[in-house]
């Protein structure tokens, strides 16, 4: 019996004995290879350490991402101090498989992907080379930024005055690097603003402007960019960042009030009894003169269209200069409390028009303006020659300045609400062209259908009749205008 067993186990020691040492070899051969490993590409890092309190390994991974733009995370670290036994057998395996000669066999090595670099020089320059000239060597910024904010024409000054190229390095690798800055304004592209605070993990807190984002960074506050923007490109933070899109988010046209909205509001202010009132009477005064009324008339209205334009334009300038950060919210806040008390004036106007007691209404230019233009106006006609376009072209003016008291309310909320929604100044500025068109078109058809031999005293009636409308069309615009610069 004894026999037998010893035969059977005989037998099964003769038969494990090549699994065992096939088992062997292959872990002589691959003593680095992790079996649970997933399909990320393998990174061995070799190097001799006698020190206790040195930390060579954590020093590369560190290093890793400034040296190649890469994440240490893309990759299975794998790390090995020679000095103890398994981990020079691992050495020596390495050195086999990758067929390193004699003459490249220093430590510390780094194989990234199969790619040998041994010795702190080429892991310093060649590495870094290796991984720059497989990938755009351009310094991709994106800046967010609002056009109402003190710190983000701080931020901008400083973006401004940056190189058109500039010398990085990596390691002691260096290369010359394009700046290239992609501005975004975060009022017309919030889809994109919000990819870019999802992506770099910005905390709500922080998720203000101005704010710039480089390949594995941000940096937000005027202060902070000031200080570390230089830093931070020559070490070629800024290469290999990746493009951004607003993942299909829906865009904002920066306003409610575009292009339609701006027109349909200055349309509307064009009604107001204030312009047309004094267009009618100048008009009654101009038809005698029936062979030069059209141009005179002509001269009259783009006097007024450049005044309201020039009003606007320097408002606009004066706010986009100062710029204070409180400025959006104050803007806000004194929109919706003096247009809250214009929507009332104007709907208790409507009901006294509805009435047909025009003394009673109150969102109107006072009499004594009233009656100072209309004295204006007759002596800049009595006396027709030569000097009577640039009479007009003063008229026009003038009229234009005292009429934005009341009819340029709905011009005036338009600018606020821009200025608060954070509408770049050209596009602002084009608004404002749009609003004034929009503003004289009712004086323009009026002023033909004068000129054509329309009753003038009918249509004054028409108007009178028309004024209720009038006035609460104004008033929901404006409750409109206020609502856009909340909800936007």
């Amino acid at each position: 019996m004894k026999r037998k067993l010893l035969a059977l186990l005989a037998a099964l020691v003769i038969c494990l004995t090549p699994i065992i040492a096939l088992a062997d070899t292959t872990a002589a051969q691959s003593p680095y290879i992790d079996e649970a490993a997933d399909e990320k590409p393998l990174l061995l890092y070799f190097f001799e350490n006698y020190c206790d309190s040195c930390k060579p390994e954590q020093e590369f991974a560190d290093s890793f991402n400034g040296l190649t733009g890469k994440n240490m995370s893309d990759y299975r670290y794998r790390y090995y101090n020679v000095k103890l036994a398994a981990d020079r057998e691992a050495y020596e395996q390495a050195i086999k498989d990758y067929n390193i000669p004699a003459d490249e066999q220093y430590l510390p090595m780094a194989i990234v992907d199969g790619v040998v670099y041994a010795g702190n020089s080429k892991i310093e320059s060649a590495m870094p080379a290796a991984f720059t000239a497989n990938e755009s060597t351009d310094s991709v910024m994106y800046y967010l930024y609002s056009p109402s904010c003190e710190s983000c024409a701080e931020a901008k000054a400083t973006l401004d005055g940056l190189p058109e190229t500039i010398t990085v390095h990596r390691g002691s690798y260096e290369f010359e690097s394009k700046i290239n800055i992609i501005r975004i304004n975060i009022y017309d592209q919030p889809g994109v603003a919000k990819a870019l605070f999802d992506k770099y993990n910005v905390p709500e807190d922080k998720q203000v402007t101005p704010i710039l984002f480089l390949r594995d960074m941000y940096l937000n506050g005027a202060e902070r960019i000031n200080r570390m923007l230089d830093y931070s490109l020559r070490n070629a933070q800024a290469v290999g960042t990746a493009m951004i899109s607003d993942g299909g988010a829906a865009q904002s046209d920066a306003s409610s009030l575009t292009w339609a909205g701006t027109f349909m509001a200055g349309l509307v202010a064009g009604f107001n009894p204030c312009a047309l009132s004094m267009l009618l009477f100048f008009l009654t005064l101009l038809l005698p003169l029936r062979k030069n009324a059209g141009r005179y008339a002509a001269v009259y209205l783009i006097s007024k269209f450049c005044m309201y334009l020039l009003i606007g334009t320097v408002l606009l300038t004066a706010f986009s200069a100062w710029n204070p950060t409180w400025l959006p919210m104050v803007a806000k806040i004194l929109l919706t409390a003096i247009g809250g008390v214009l929507v009332v004036l104007n709907l208790m106007d409507a009901r006294a028009a509805h009435r047909e007691k025009y003394g009673e209404i109150k969102n109107q230019l006072p009499r004594g303006m009233r009656k100072f233009l209309h004295g204006r106006i007759k002596k800049a006609l009595e006396n027709p020659g030569k000097g009577l376009i640039p009479s007009i072209i003063l008229l026009g003016l003038i009229v234009a300045s005292s009429e934005f008291l009341c009819s340029g309310q709905l011009y005036l909320a338009t600018l606020t609400a821009g200025l608060e929604m954070g509408i770049e100044y050209f596009k602002q500025f084009m608004l404002l062209v749009v609003f004034c068109l929009a503003f004289l078109l009712p004086s323009i058809v009026l002023t033909v259908l004068v000129i054509k031999g329309r009753d003038i005293f009918g249509m004054s009636d028409a108007m009178l009749r028309r004024m209720p409308a009038i006035k609460i069309a104004t008033a929901v615009v404006m409750a409109a205008i206020i609502v856009v610069a909340w909800v936007l």
